[in-house]
């Protein structure tokens, strides 16, 4: 069952009631109110959760040691069973997307090499830390139960959990737009 997603207040209370979660701080610009937070927008909310905050107010940036926290949260709040897919073309797919190449060469590719067209099971996240890739998990192909390894940031959701969904949704907007 989804887990229903909480307001800024009610992950507050949540934070006061429960040390699982770390502290943030939240600085408020000159002149107004520690309880305005009209800077951040839920999902920066949601990161933050996660994170901490920086001495600046801001989520901080991608790094091993971010990557870390960040990969121990997603182990415990992901829903088991996981299906993911990818969010967009592979890294080596881009050339047959962008018309360089044939569709029948890209779909014999695709029997070796994993596509985003695929659906797969996450099965765990490797233990490498890379700020260049992110978090790394494996998984294996639905159709034919081959495994492979993935960036995390490339997957999406493609399960009926909308906490999966936000949960990598997050993680992806996080480290596309803080490494």
């Amino acid at each position: 069952m989804a887990k229903e997603s909480k307001g800024f207040g009610e992950l507050l209370k949540q934070q006061n009631k429960s040390q699982a979660l770390p502290k943030i701080t939240i600085k408020a610009p000159t002149g107004k109110s520690n309880n305005d937070i009209s800077n951040l927008d839920e999902q920066e909310i949601r990161i933050g959760q996660i994170l901490g905050l920086t001495s600046e107010g801001e989520i901080p940036a991608v790094n091993k040691k971010t990557l870390s926290i960040y990969r121990d949260y997603l182990k415990k709040e992901l829903e088991s069973p996981c299906i993911v897919t990818g969010i967009e073309d592979f890294k080596w797919e881009e050339y047959y997307m962008l018309g360089g190449g044939s569709k029948e060469e890209h779909d014999k590719l695709r029997k070796t090499k994993p596509s985003y067209l695929d659906t797969y099971k996450l099965l765990n996240f490797t233990d490498e830390i890379d700020t260049f890739y992110g978090l790394k998990v494996s998984v294996k192909r639905e159709s034919d139960n081959k495994k492979f390894i993935l960036p995390l940031s490339d997957l999406e959701s493609d399960d009926s959990s909308l906490n999966n969904e936000q949960l990598l949704n997050n993680y992806s907007v996080w480290f596309v737009n803080l490494r």
